[in-house]
């Protein structure tokens, strides 16, 4: 049978082109291209061994996906615990000031969000080598590096933000303190090059 006479009866043709899979039936279609995604259906409805591995890469990638959303959770649900021991270390310490007569009553809830955030903003010092308003300009919005931060960089900072409030609550308090104990961990561990080209 001549490719003339193979055309004439409708016989279907498979060739490649480009890494694309094209199908044309000469009499029905005309050159019909498969989707990636339609290509991964088909690999994986059929019960061939090409097709258990491409099910397979599937169910891996799945699982991967999975597994780091729930590790990502569960570093965000530590982040706000941590948040608020930070928060009620601060007011505590704010309150001790009154008591002592540092400063005014009316300037306690200013004292300790000011201290909670200069903690944050060492934090972001630490791990970036960049100051709180150098990232608060360079993130837009006014938001701070750890709203930007993602993945593996996120838990880099969050880690050094928990060993930093961890070392408030043994009574590690003065700064030079501070950046001594969680520089040599964390210090410079997250290059924000890459944040800032995506602004």
């Amino acid at each position: 049978m001549t490719n003339k006479t193979q055309r004439a009866a409708g016989t279907a043709r498979t060739s490649r082109t480009a890494g694309t899979t094209r199908t044309a039936n000469t009499t029905t279609a005309p050159n019909c291209l498969i989707s990636r995604d339609l290509a991964a259906k088909l690999a994986m409805q059929a019960d061939t061994e090409q097709g258990d591995a491409v099910r397979e890469h599937y169910l891996a990638m799945e699982r991967t996906a999975r597994a780091y959303k729930t590790e990502l959770g569960a570093y965000e649900d530590s982040m706000l615990e941590m948040d608020e021991a930070l928060k009620v270390l601060c007011e505590l310490a704010a309150m001790d000031d009154v008591k002592a007569g540092i400063i005014p009553k009316e300037a306690q809830a200013a004292a300790a969000e000011a201290q909670e955030e200069h903690i944050k903003a060492l934090t972001g010092w630490i791990v970036t080598g960049k100051d709180a308003n150098y990232l608060r300009e360079n993130f837009g919005g006014g938001n701070g590096v750890r709203d930007a931060l993602e993945g593996a960089d996120f838990v880099r900072y969050q880690n050094c933000f928990n060993m930093i409030v961890c070392l408030l609550q043994a009574g590690v308090t003065n700064t030079e303190d501070l950046i001594g104990l969680a520089y040599p961990s964390w210090g410079h561990s997250v290059n924000i090059t890459k944040y800032l080209d995506e602004v």
